[in-house]
């Protein structure tokens, strides 16, 4: 299963890319992220972990993300080996008078789960879609620091 998504955002590409590589602002915009943390600590850049809660269609649960890759202002690509198998990455670059913000992702979905495979992937694109919107309402309003 894949997914892509795009926006907009009327600010500097170091701003954005700022906010979205600090993985631990996701709770803030990403739908369904109760909280992430850095798993002892530090900057985030390649190799470092985040433990991160989610909650979906009633369900909560954990799992740790560790950072692939880390590109100052233009991208950080992770990936998690449970409860599934996924990828994900946040691009970045110039857009006229602000940044285009690409996000994808990939899952392996295992099992019974893998025969609704078209099904969740338009349901995460979805979430995704409002996930950005939020993204792009934080960032355009500067309203990056946290509550």
């Amino acid at each position: 299963m894949q997914t892509r998504s795009s926006i907009f955002i009327a600010a500097p590409v170091h701003e954005v890319f700022a906010f979205v590589a600090d993985l631990t602002n996701q709770p803030r915009w990403q739908a369904g992220v109760i909280s992430a943390n850095v798993v002892g600590g530090g900057p985030i850049g390649v190799g470092s972990q985040v433990r991160v809660t989610a909650s979906y269609q009633g369900r909560s649960g954990e799992s740790d993300i560790e950072v692939t890759e880390y590109t100052p202002d233009e991208r950080i690509s992770f990936h998690t080996t449970a409860p599934i198998r996924a990828r994900g990455s946040y691009a970045v670059r110039p857009d006229g008078d602000g940044t285009r913000v690409s996000v994808s992702g990939s899952a392996q979905l295992e099992g019974a789960a893998s025969f609704a495979s078209g099904i969740a992937e338009k349901m995460i694109e979805r979430e995704m879609t409002k996930s950005l919107t939020r993204l792009k309402s934080i960032l355009e309003n500067r309203e990056t620091k946290s509550v």
